[in-house]
């Protein structure tokens, strides 16, 4: 029935939007994009053309330019893929990925330290390790994005991250919602480059609901939209109906 449903181009193009997405995510983005890439592949062997060759090929050196933990399982298995549909062009494309590749591992190079220092927190079950070690990572991210060449959404995607693993903590959210309001206040800058401010504040309520610092840039934020009265009013109602903002 989903075949019937779902055409498989349907299926590739959910894949591709939800690696796109995660593209950011330094330490498992590989589980959604390896799994994009399988598909891919399969289908590329029951029927090998030139065009779906060069398309795949382009997939992989765009991937292979993406700072992400398993860089060096990605090239080889597109030193695998080169092997079976481009041998005589191993050697160029493979020098040609690492040149191109550089400036991604040397992005992961930087942070690999604060990366481990997260996973053995993680694993040691200790909640205040895991506290020092997302707060080293943190303000080293900050920093980076701050410089000439700074890259805001890995900090964005460090906050998502972070987040996932401590989801009450109303520093971090505020830290979070800061770097994004500052991200688009540059008018240079994308706004699709960075979440939804509105929504990420949302969120940011739904967790923290006892913060009144949160509910009140929720209501600012949603003035500065320009939402109608009737939208900023349930905003209030919510946080003040939730009994929770006198919690401590």
């Amino acid at each position: 029935m989903g075949r019937e449903i779902f055409s498989l181009q349907t299926a590739l193009h959910l894949w591709l939007e939800g690696a796109h997405a995660v593209r950011w995510r330094l330490d498992d983005s590989h589980v959604l994009w390896n799994r994009y890439m399988s598909i891919e592949l399969e289908e590329l062997a029951k029927r090998p053309t030139h065009e779906g060759i060069e398309k795949i090929k382009n997939k992989y050196l765009d991937r292979l330019q993406q700072p992400h933990a398993t860089w060096s399982e990605t090239s080889s298995a597109f030193s695998g893929f080169l092997s079976r549909y481009d041998e005589p062009r191993w050697e160029e494309m493979m020098a040609k990925s690492t040149k191109l590749a550089q400036a991604a591992k040397d992005i992961y190079a930087q942070r690999e330290y604060y990366e481990d220092k997260v996973k053995m927190a993680k694993k040691s079950g200790d909640a205040e390790q895991l506290k020092a070690a997302i707060a080293q990572y943190q303000d080293f991210e900050t920093r980076q994005a701050k410089t000439h060449n700074g890259i805001p959404q890995l900090l964005f995607a460090f906050y998502e991250r972070a987040l996932l693993l401590m989801p009450t903590d109303t520093g971090l959210w505020e830290d979070y919602i800061t770097a994004v309001n500052t991200f688009l206040s540059d008018p240079k800058n994308n706004p699709q480059d960075a979440t939804n401010l509105l929504d990420l504040i949302d969120r940011s309520v739904k967790h923290c609901p006892w913060s009144g610092a949160l509910w009140s840039r929720y209501i600012i934020r949603a003035e500065i939209e320009n939402l109608a009265f009737r939208h900023v009013e349930v905003i209030k109602h919510a946080a003040t109906s939730s009994g929770q903002l006198d919690r401590n």
